[in-house]
């Protein structure tokens, strides 16, 4: 890879690919696309408004807007510029906002219409507020609004080169969303992004003729760094979803014939279960054929190493929309095996990988000729992975070095100098490596659970096995506080539908469902030893809170029970 710069690669993608659409843009007669080389002269013009608006290079530049070709087009711009992107999440409200714009030492900021006014009343109440900028063109009459329409025809008008820029300079900033205390700010160099690229490549191959759905948050690492800017390197194309709903997502890729999407555990395991309720539906013998296939096709692949579920299920596969997938890609979380088992056997490879915002964030990631599904894959070319203090299973803290490990955290010496040790990155995560060099998480060094008597108890391995039931939509395990240690405890939704087919229809009173759900997750919990089986269940019928990436903030939760006196 010749281009050293984020936006290097995708101006490189342009002279290559100038007239391949780049984005597919939402009409209201389906979608239009927008090319490479209108996408390069969108991004260039705007770089040079910038430029001409007062930009300096490393300004902070903040970005509070829903996921969009403008927002991507606006974060490469910003990077042509010289400045520092700071993607923010969409969820957060206004004083946390406020908070992250004083802490990052934001100059600009844009946002989409939807929040201008907004911003501009948060702008009232703090002494130092950067510019706004608003991202649309519905505004451009008003002669009071500055936006990135009017940036950019400006910067039509000049020609001046873009900067010349160090690749280990800082290109990204991000205040990562946290499950269990403060974000800190992760900062990222240009080179940190492009060698995780390269690292990536082999193992994920993507070509100018893939259609890419983005479907988890830009302000994300590993949105940004694998649905964004990777696909956009290859010459491929990207559509937005309309939204995270399974109905709204199986439209998109229907409608564009997508063949790759990145999504968390969550997302592929409620579409699984879709697609077990439309088997559900089928005759006798369209049941038992899908029974009977998918045994032949995992066969099949344990021994022969075939994936004869490609023709086996190709019709089941044009009947729920999913013809066109090439490949899945999970991350985030841990992912149950039997998911991307059952994906595989129907011709769908799902891939597993692993990594942290601190990263860039790709760490690891199994690929299709070697798709280790209780993995997340081995190492990538470039990255030394090591366990350290190991207990008799071989567990250990999981640590990392490579080119695209941070520069540090924003403004916190102390929290960077507490991650590092000699070179590597502490990820605060557990694992181990197998003997063929397969890295596996078994949970996070803060989520265990110590017994009275001393052990440990891994809360995901739990979690994962629960959530393997048809009758959890999901769960966590908590530790509920005992004078000498822990025990765990299980919070668990259910999964209504899934409840109300097994009881035929019966409306279920909610202590009925509270009964069914107890007795299911204790008789699941028998697989396990006994020191790890849950001492209690905790039933909950709203969603539990999560992060814009769909991870459970086990802080919040565990905060809202012991408000309750559950926990």
């Amino acid at each position: 890879m010749a281009e050293r710069l984020i936006h290097q690669l995708v101006l490189a993608s342009a002279a290559r690919y100038g007239d391949r659409p780049a984005y597919w843009l939402r009409t209201s007669d389906g979608f239009a696309p927008l090319t490479y080389a209108e996408l390069a002269v969108q991004i260039t013009a705007l770089a040079r408004g910038l430029i001409k608006s007062g930009l300096k290079p490393q300004t902070k530049a903040g970005i509070y807007a829903p996921d969009s070709p403008a927002w991507g087009i606006t974060y490469m711009a910003i990077l042509a510029a010289g400045g520092v992107v700071v993607p923010l999440d969409q969820q957060s409200k206004y004083l946390e906002l406020r908070s992250i714009i004083s802490r990052a030492g934001i100059n600009m900021l844009f946002c989409d219409p939807s929040h201008y006014q907004d911003i501009l009343e948060l702008g009232l109440i703090s002494s130092q507020f950067p510019d706004v900028i608003c991202i649309d063109d519905s505004d451009a009459d008003d002669s009071t609004i500055l936006t990135t329409s009017k940036l950019e025809v400006a910067g039509r008008k000049e020609v001046f080169p873009l900067p010349e820029i160090d690749p280990d300079s800082l290109a990204v900033l991000i205040y990562t969303s946290g499950t269990s205390s403060e974000a800190k700010g992760v900062m990222l160099s240009h080179a940190n992004i492009v060698a995780d690229l390269e690292g990536v490549r082999p193992r994920l191959p993507m070509t100018e003729e893939d259609r890419f759905l983005s479907v988890l948050p830009l302000h994300h690492t590993l949105e940004a760094t694998c649905g964004f800017i990777y696909p956009l390197s290859c010459g491929a194309s990207i559509a937005y979803s309309q939204s995270l709903k399974s109905t709204d997502i199986m439209a998109d890729i229907r409608a564009l014939k997508i063949t790759l999407m990145i999504g968390v555990p969550l997302l592929f395991e409620k579409m699984c279960a879709g697609i077990h309720r439309q088997v559900s539906k089928k005759t006798l013998s369209a049941r038992l054929y899908v029974d009977l296939g998918q045994r032949i096709a995992g066969l099949s692949k344990w021994i022969l190493d075939l994936s004869v579920g490609k023709v086996l299920f190709r019709a089941l596969r044009e009947s729920v929309g999913l013809d066109s997938i090439r490949l899945f890609v999970s991350g985030g979380a841990a992912i149950n095996p039997e998911v991307s088992r059952f994906l595989d056997n129907l011709g769908i490879v799902l891939l597993q990988g692993y990594g942290l915002s601190e990263t860039a964030p790709v760490l690891a990631v199994n690929c299709e000729r070697d798709n280790n599904y209780s993995s997340v894959g081995r190492p990538l070319d470039g990255v030394e992975i090591k366990i350290l203090d190991k207990n008799q299973a071989g567990i250990g803290e999981i640590v990392a070095r490579g080119k695209m490990v941070m520069l540090g955290y924003y403004g916190n010496e102390d929290a960077t100098q507490s991650v590092m040790q000699d070179g590597y990155f502490c990820t605060g995560d557990l694992g181990y490596v197998d003997n063929a060099g397969h890295l596996h998480i078994t949970g996070r060094m803060k989520n265990v659970i110590i017994t009275p008597a001393g052990k440990n108890i891994y809360p995901e391995e739990i979690e994962a096995l629960l959530e393997s039931s048809p009758f959890v939509s999901e769960c966590a395990v908590l530790p509920r506080k005992r004078k000498t240690g822990e025990e765990p405890v299980a919070v668990v939704v259910p999964d209504f539908d899934a409840i109300n087919a097994a009881y035929e229809g019966d409306k279920l009173s909610d202590e009925e469902i509270r009964t069914v759900m107890k007795a299911k997750v204790n008789s699941i919990c028998e697989q396990l030893a006994e020191f790890k089986r849950v001492k209690d269940v905790i039933v909950m019928t709203a969603e539990l809170p999560k992060t814009s990436t769909r991870k459970v903030k086990r802080h919040v939760l565990i905060e809202n029970l012991k408000t309750l006196g559950q926990l």
